[in-house]
């Protein structure tokens, strides 16, 4: 579902870039098939197609935008309130332009990004480290609070990409039998890899 908004997205981006890199524009290789590996610049290029997007955000925007890719690719609205200390109504003005980009989607729960290489381009070109730890730190305690399921096994993600593997170890264990008890298997597994994750 995501994927066709992730390729408009990169695709307008493209069009704002000055010129395409010949390399790109030869693939596939003559002598192969669609299949073949995309080019070596191409990581690079989707970059600079995301950026170019993100470009036309205004700051204040762009840091709405990236503390919500710090925090993964769903995009909580009452969380995103609560780490960036802003009104529901701030962040629907700065979310307004981004979702006209459609650098991110609604959703049934409130907004989410295209694509994960979204997410990640705006993490790591808007924040740094140390502003992406301190919002993942803000956002664990947030969900701490919470006992729904979903809630806690972002907290554990969280806790994970924050190194905090001692903190976790636990719940993970106690959140993955509770969730396979209910048949929930995906969700044991996501627990299970927060507690693996190195």
């Amino acid at each position: 579902s995501g994927n066709p908004f992730l390729a408009v997205t990169l695709l307008r981006g493209l069009a704002d870039l000055a010129e395409p890199q010949d390399q790109v524009m030869e693939w596939p290789v003559p002598s192969q098939t669609l299949s073949g590996p995309l080019p070596r610049g191409v990581p690079q290029l989707i970059q600079s197609a995301v950026l170019a997007q993100v470009a036309r955000v205004e700051p204040a925007g762009r840091e709405i935008l990236a503390v919500a890719a710090s925090l993964g690719t769903r995009v909580d609205l009452p969380l995103l309130a609560a780490v960036t200390e802003l009104s529901a109504e701030e962040l629907a003005e700065r979310l307004g332009l981004p979702e006209r980009l459609q650098l991110i989607v609604a959703t049934e729960e409130g907004y989410g990004f295209p694509g994960a290489v979204i997410a990640t381009v705006l993490e790591n070109a808007v924040l740094t480290p140390g502003r992406r730890r301190e919002f993942r730190r803000r956002a664990a305690e947030v969900l701490a609070r919470r006992g729904d399921s979903i809630s806690r096994l972002w907290r554990l993600e969280l806790l994970a990409r924050l190194g905090q593997r001692d903190a976790l170890l636990a719940d993970a264990i106690v959140l993955g039998e509770a969730l396979l008890e209910k048949g929930d298997r995906h969700g044991a597994r996501r627990a299970q890899r927060s507690r693996d994750r190195r």
